[in-house]
């Protein structure tokens, strides 16, 4: 099931997938012996290891190249790698790092520890901000800044950490998770935003280099390379991040930036894989222990191959679990016994079966082919390769093969004793059972209007908001149920039902302000509260205010209105699912085009309205009546009247084969396909029509050169009514990158080309396991050095459409002007380093002119701030200038015409 949520307030509405939170399920007091210990003492990387032992000291060896061990980068055997031209620094037995240490985790190539005094090390690589620390060089002793091989203090106050691939998270004393580091498949779990340089490259990195709070009561975390895993104090499991494989466990594949409530009961969790294989496992209260996620060639379950998208029952009796998508797999029995399965150590097939490797197993991790367990006396043991030498038997073996070494069976690395992790330790006071807050009971007066009677379907609404002095009626006694209701009406509605407070220094501010558009108007303080709370929809000016309200626009104005106070009373998000659409009746004609969709989709999701008819239809564009208003705030007001719905069954009819309809066209005439549940269609055809270019996101086209998306991809995806809702909010990004434009620039650029027309190609980033990102392909034929196809994939981020969309724009510019003789200029500007806005606009020419165009509209200011480099400036000043060829271009128009001299 996705969940989305409205974060940001505008005319250019933002989503992301959000957690999920009932207002009618009193949280339930969480038994402390079911979670997870706060100390993990002993953690494998694929490449580096981290020991604590019983005094507090931390042990590490491994791979140090990125300075993971912490150590000041001190090694004791080089390695070569595969191509033989850099070499590897190797620790191959254990060096102590640290003293009184009480928890450790390792992600790829950085590693995160705990003290006793709760405060939380850092140390590593730190090219995606996954130490935290903002990207200072801080202990670093050698040139790369994004290194730090010895331990920096990121924070204090901390219960447990986890390090994942390139990301890191850590959970307060007072139960607070906190993210940070590589966004790239939103797996900080923050709506996929980032606070440092955001790095457009083949991997679509964003960077958040300082911590973040995700979300309160968490008892544990478990992180894997691309997507995370928490577990509340009341045990319930939430996932989020990269879905490539179903790996959290939501029933389908699609990426998910907001936690999302997996299951109920959980205490343990383990996770392993990312972008290329991931999997998930979950130890319940009872002992049976769950999987799901990437099964190919039995991963999980030997003998099958299919993707398992949703939770899985294995066996029973299970204290630990570790996963890894090459090794294989562990798991401790309650016995202690240990158990290993799909383990292909030996380089051979998966087995089939589990096997028993020993007894009195206390903890196990697993790594790039390899197997570490403490055991119950604290005596370590390791097996397998030792490519990066993760098995720490080096000083029983010092010599350069020791790399080349295969450990069969498991043997101890002597000179430690394990501090064994504290099964049962209670992270997080339990909390005591509590209801959510509702709105301040009201008493009810008695109510009546002439034209309100008993028997009329608002009958019960409006008497009932009348009672409780939020509505009133007319001189006359009457109350004008179907009249139209105003925009400022609604809200003023809205907030006396659901007051919030705003800053009074910046509200007086704005009243101000209000008050010199306005003069002496009565609606001042609520428009002035409303532009305070970032409800900018309709400006400040009273005429604005004043006209009738849509039924899109009341889903907008009391969205805000309630989500002010909801926030204000300590509650987090309220989210919407995707789902909803579903129950809409009028979605894809109506509802999927309004730019207030996600406020629709809201109301829905929790029944506060069902539509106008038996279809569900929504109305966006009818004016309210004033009785219509008075149902949905009345609706609003009583949580305990909501609906909850089956997503799982909502899901599902979405998920079913649509029907084909007669073929439609597009604004060049050619015969499209078009399903029933095809709520992208319109849009699509209205958005070609703007920019004159064709949109294919079903397999209709002919490709004209090899790219990373081909017609046999989207034939063998199952597509279906998820698979049209995802096209619709990649052709949302599109447009956002689209809006950024002077009008008719797109449409001119496509005219300019002649009778070579440019085709865009569409499918749904990862969706049914075609994984692809943006890709152009040029036409060379007859010396045209046209972009004729792009290929666009969701990233969710209007600037990765912005550089491929750059392609056609920039090479479109160069033919003008004369390619070869475009293409030379450019080159020559480029002198150095600091000429180019990102390291991937390096790599050649079309990349450097694609990458260079779309950091000028999306991150204006930073391009302006490397322009103090001269030949960037340069570079901007040419661009400009073969922009200048265009009609619709004027110069002054554009965000950096300030540099343009």
């Amino acid at each position: 099931m996705r969940t989305r949520t409205i974060f940001q307030r505008s005319l250019s509405l933002l989503w992301a997938a959000a957690l999920a939170v009932s207002l009618l399920v009193p949280v339930s007091a969480a038994e402390p012996e079911r979670l997870l210990p706060q100390s993990n003492t002993f953690d494998m990387s694929s490449r580096h290891v981290g020991v604590v032992d019983s005094s507090g000291g931390l042990w590490m060896w491994g791979s140090n190249d990125c300075g993971q061990l912490g150590n000041d980068q001190a090694y004791n055997l080089f390695q070569p790698n595969s191509a033989a031209v850099l070499e590897r620094p190797l620790q191959t037995y254990p060096v102590q790092v640290l003293e009184d240490v009480v928890s450790v985790s390792l992600g790829d190539n950085h590693t995160v520890a705990i003290k006793q005094d709760g405060s939380l090390w850092a140390w590593g690589s730190n090219q995606y901000g996954q130490l935290g620390n903002g990207g200072e060089k801080t202990g670093a002793s050698v040139g790369s800044p994004s290194i730090c091989d010895v331990p920096v203090k990121v924070m204090e106050d901390v219960a447990q950490a986890a390090a994942g691939g390139s990301f890191t998270a850590a959970i307060k004393i007072d139960g607070s998770l906190w993210m940070w580091g590589s966004n790239s498949c939103g797996q900080l779990g923050n709506g996929g935003k980032g606070n440092g340089t955001a790095l457009y490259d083949s991997q679509g990195t964003v960077i958040q280099n300082v911590p973040v709070k995700v979300m309160d009561d968490v008892a544990a975390v478990s992180l894997g390379d691309t997507f995370a895993a928490a577990i509340k104090t009341d045990g319930s499991l939430w996932m989020w991040g990269g879905n490539d494989f179903g790996q959290l466990g939501s029933g389908n594949t699609s990426q998910v930036l907001r936690p999302v409530k997996v299951m109920e009961n959980a205490a343990a969790v383990s996770l392993s894989g990312g972008s290329i294989s991931a999997m998930s496992a979950v130890i319940k209260t009872d002992g049976s222990l769950w999987l799901w996620g990437d099964n190919q060639d039995g991963r999980l379950f030997p003998g099958q191959e299919e993707r398992i998208a949703q939770p899985v029952k294995f066996l029973e009796d299970a204290a630990a679990v570790e996963l890894d998508t090459i090794t294989g797999n562990a798991v401790i029995k309650t016995d202690g016994s240990l158990w290993l399965w799909a383990q292909p150590l030996d380089g051979g097939t998966r087995q089939a079966q589990m096997t028993k490797v020993m007894d009195g197993a206390a903890a196990v991790k697993v790594g790039y082919c390899c197997v570490g367990v403490v055991k119950t006396d604290g005596t370590l043991w390791t097996w397998g390769k030792n490519s990066q030498g993760q098995l720490g038997l080096g000083d029983q073996n010092d010599d350069e093969s020791i790399f080349q070494m295969v450990q069969q069976t498991p043997k101890q690395v002597k000179g430690i004793t394990c501090q064994l992790p504290a099964p049962g330790a209670e992270l997080i006071p339990a909390q005591e059972e509590q209801e959510q807050p509702q709105p301040e009971q009201r008493p009810e007066t008695s109510a009546s209007f002439s034209d309100v009677k008993e028997g009329d379907w608002f009958y019960p609404y409006v008497t009932e908001l009348a009672g409780l002095e939020g509505v009133s009626g007319y001189p006359d006694g009457t109350f004008a149920p179907g009249s139209p209701i105003s925009r400022l009406e609604v809200y003023t509605i809205a907030l006396g039902m659901f007051p919030s407070h705003q800053e009074e220094s910046a509200l007086e501010e704005v009243r101000a302000q209000v008050e010199e558009s306005n003069g002496n108007f009565w609606g001042n303080d609520s428009i002035a509260a409303a532009v305070c709370s970032g409800v900018t929809a309709f400006g400040e000016k009273a005429e604005e205010w004043n006209r009738p309200a849509t039924r899109e626009e009341i889903a907008y104005l009391l969205y805000n209105a309630y989500i002010d106070w909801r926030q204000e009373q300590g509650l987090g998000e309220m989210p919407y699912y995707t789902e909803a659409a579903a129950l809409v009746g009028d979605y894809a004609r109506a509802v999927a085009l309004s730019d207030y969709e996600p406020y629709i989709l809201w109301l829905y999701s929790y029944g506060i309205v069902t539509g106008v008819n038996e279809e569900g239809d929504f109305n966006p564009k009818s004016n309210v009546s004033r009785a219509e208003c008075c149902t949905m705030v009345v609706s609003l007001y009583h949580p305990e009247r909501w609906v909850q719905n089956d997503w799982d069954a909502v899901a599902s009819s979405l998920h079913q084969q649509p029907t084909r309809l007669e073929d439609g066209t597009d604004f060049k005439g050619k015969q499209r396909i078009r399903y029933a549940q095809d709520v992208a269609y319109d849009f699509c055809r209205a958005l070609e029509e703007e920019i004159g270019i064709q949109i294919f996101y079903l397999p209709e086209w002919t490709p004209k050169q090899a790219g990373l998306v081909q017609p046999s991809d989207l034939s063998a995806m199952d597509i279906n009514g998820y698979y049209f809702i995802q096209v619709l909010e990649e052709l949302r990004k599109m447009k956002e990158a689209y809006d950024l434009y002077p009008e008719g620039f797109l449409k001119e650029m496509v005219q300019r080309k002649g009778n070579r027309g440019t085709e865009i190609i569409l499918t749904p980033y990862t969706f049914e396991g075609v994984t692809s990102f943006g890709t152009h392909v040029y036409d060379y034929s007859d010396d045209a050095q046209k972009v004729d196809q792009i290929y666009y994939t969701g990233v969710g981020d209007s600037q990765y459409y912005s550089h491929e969309m750059g392609h056609m724009v920039m090479s479109s510019a160069a033919i003008l002007n004369g390619w070869n003789k475009s293409c030379e200029t450019w080159e020559s500007l480029s002198t150095s380093g600091q000429s180019y806005v990102s390291l991937y606009a390096m790599t050649n020419r079309a990349e450097d002119w694609a990458e260079t165009w779309a950091y000028l509209w999306h991150q204006t200011d930073f391009v302006l701030a490397g322009c103090a480099d001269s030949g960037l400036k340069a570079k901007v000043r040419y661009l400009s200038q073969l922009l200048d060829q265009y009609d619709t271009v004027d110069l002054t128009r554009l965000p950096w015409s300030s540099v343009l001299g």
